[in-house]
């Protein structure tokens, strides 16, 4: 929607208005996506697992890994940059707000949206946004001590809705324009399409073993002779697979943090 991009670009001609170089704006945009990325991280690891090492090692991963090198940053797509800085920021918000039981956090999880409204031009990242939370509310109803349903759903509903509310400005044209003919639904989205969509990805990424090392196959094959030439190499796709062994040892290991299982379920969800 070119809507939801109407505050990114109304900032960059802000700064070109103010005669700042092109390279300057480009390196700021990049700063400031990485930066809030790699702090969110840190701030929710160190909110469910107070070691502050292990909370910097967690914001230097999801900053420096393969899959945001390759998948993020190379691709050079406004969505998917947008959505990497968000994810980690509104999950802190919101896991804090139910946890704590404050409800100003649903209200400053929509608020601190907005700037981030191109990350939600795209349904796959709305429906990603919102099951991640989902998952989280159900998680936390079953799994805390006192477990409250009715606060815990009354949580997600009010950020649901002040998020749509925050949105509604580029959301409805957005919908209105997707769903003004049956093409969307009928032609463009089916579900025919959409297991081959997926079967070609996986072809094209490399599989369960490309998944699981955050590498795209693809990609490091056509690069190769620039840089990636190391990470198809033996020693290359051992390291790459030290992450997953990280992860899936895990559960060897003694007290483990509140929210452990419910990251390590989405992780095995998503492999």
């Amino acid at each position: 929607s070119n809507h939801s991009s109407l505050i990114f670009f109304s900032y960059i001609s802000f700064l070109t208005y103010l005669q700042i170089p092109t390279f300057v704006i480009q390196a700021l945009f990049y700063w400031l996506i990485l930066v809030v990325g790699a702090v969110s991280v840190y701030k929710l690891a160190l909110f469910f697992y107070p070691r502050p090492q292990a909370a910097v090692l967690s914001g230097l991963f999801y900053l420096l890994n393969l899959f945001t090198q390759v998948s993020v940053i190379n691709r050079l797509q406004y969505p998917f940059l947008f959505f990497y800085a968000f994810l980690p920021l509104g999950l802190f918000i919101f896991i804090r707000g139910l946890s704590q039981r404050r409800l100003s956090d649903a209200v400053l999880f929509s608020f601190v949206s907005l700037p981030f409204s191109l990350a939600f031009s795209s349904f796959p990242f709305l429906e990603l946004l919102w099951l991640t939370l989902f998952s989280y509310v159900c998680f936390h109803v079953f799994f805390t001590k006192t477990p409250t349903i009715k606060f815990s759903f009354g949580f997600l509903g009010l950020a649901l809705a002040t998020w749509v509310l925050f949105h509604l400005w580029w959301l409805g044209p957005l919908i209105h324009s997707t769903f003004a003919t049956a093409y969307p639904t009928s032609e463009a989205v089916t579900q025919a399409g959409n297991v081959q969509s997926f079967n070609t990805l996986s072809r094209l990424i490399g599989g369960l073993s490309s998944v699981l090392s955050l590498t795209d196959t693809s990609f490091m094959k056509s690069i190769s002779p620039v840089w990636s030439g190391f990470y198809l190499t033996f020693p290359g796709k051992i390291l790459a697979f030290l992450p997953a062994l990280i992860v899936l040892s895990s559960v060897l290991f003694k007290p483990k943090p509140y929210l452990w299982k419910y990251f390590f379920s989405l992780y095995l969800i998503a492999v």
